[in-house]
């Protein structure tokens, strides 16, 4: 899944789980794409893939184009989620031998941990519900057992609150480092061997766009094709898409956006 910008282009995407976690993926940074783009574009299977894409390219009549951060387009890399406490809380959280007070505060649950359990229960029945929800009170817990609860519930539930407490004992999930040099490699690889696929059928709509002969660009409304969306960023002379905001490095939608239904009619290819 993905997040739209203003400009109709994912600024994160939700990456493979690792370990049961989703792990967030972000842009890797211009500075960082420029600093490492070398590195990446050096090794074997991308020069390989490179002289497989020109190959292709040449054979079907194709705009040459130089391998450049932005012929990639967009990087991502790992974010992975940070733990809800710092660890020296999340240590004492996790202790079985102290007392732990989920509770609800005005800016949503906490958590707070106790070596006394005569002071910890002493602040729980102390706990009042928020003037304007009514929500309130917390659990007291240890030893993964509820001591005592005081709570005040309109819109949440005992479970939600048992739930934050085992969020709050995890440590950060493990996830796969952050390589930028790993992650421009696997993107240059992905988009050199999608753009060898798609050199024949890129090929076809040259052809059929240049016997139109057409005066100003055509523009194309509805779902494009891959390859009508590789075409459009070699040849924008002879193809536009309409009704998507245009920004960032990308200047055309991606395979699959959608765009406003207007006529004239959806194109298939």
């Amino acid at each position: 899944s993905s997040s739209l910008g203003p400009d109709c282009f994912p600024r994160w995407r939700l990456g493979p789980p690792t370990g049961g976690v989703g792990v967030l993926m972000v842009y890797l940074s211009d500075e960082e794409l420029a600093a490492n783009f070398a590195t990446a574009t050096a090794a074997p299977e991308v020069a390989e893939a490179i002289a497989a894409w020109t190959a292709a390219w040449q054979a079907h009549g194709l705009l040459h184009a130089e391998v450049t951060p932005e012929f990639l387009g967009h990087v991502f890399v790992p974010d992975p989620p940070e733990q809800l406490l710092p660890e020296d809380r999340r240590v004492r959280a996790a202790d079985p031998d102290l007392c732990q007070l989920v509770y609800m505060t005005d800016v949503g649950m906490d958590l707070q941990t106790f070596d006394d359990e005569g002071a910890a229960r002493d602040t729980l029945m102390a706990l009042l519900p928020d003037e304007i929800t009514g929500e309130g009170g917390g659990l007291l817990i240890r030893a993964d057992q509820v001591l005592a609860e005081h709570l005040m519930l309109k819109y949440m539930s005992k479970e939600d609150y048992l739930e934050f407490f085992e969020r709050a004992k995890r440590p950060a999930p493990e996830v796969p480092g952050r390589d930028p040099v790993e992650a421009i490699r696997r993107t240059a690889l992905d988009r050199l061997q999608d753009l060898t696929r798609l050199a024949p059928a890129i090929g076809e709509l040259k052809g059929e766009y240049e016997a139109k002969a057409l005066a100003s660009p055509e523009v194309i409304y509805g779902r494009p094709s891959e390859a009508l969306i590789e075409f459009a960023k070699l040849y924008p002379n002879l193809v536009t898409f309409g009704g998507c905001s245009m920004g960032g490095r990308r200047a055309i939608p991606q395979a699959g956006d959608e765009t406003p239904p207007t006529p004239p009619p959806e194109r298939d290819n």
